[in-house]
């Protein structure tokens, strides 16, 4: 599964959308609110062309 898309234009929720790389289809997944702002809080992105700022651990003591 390959992320193509992902729409948060809602502000409560994400619209995020994987295509097989095998057949082609497509599946949807739409977080709920409650979701979103633990993402938020948390400070992570969902999104295709996001990259990372910091390495894998760097904040963890």
């Amino acid at each position: 599964m390959k992320l193509m898309n992902t729409d948060d234009s809602k502000g409560d929720s994400v619209d995020i959308i994987f295509s097989c790389s095998k057949c082609n289809n497509q599946i949807a997944m739409i977080t709920n609110p409650q979701e979103t702002q633990m993402v938020k809080t948390l400070g992570l992105n969902i999104g295709v062309d996001i990259k990372p700022t910091k390495s894998f651990g760097e904040d963890i003591t």
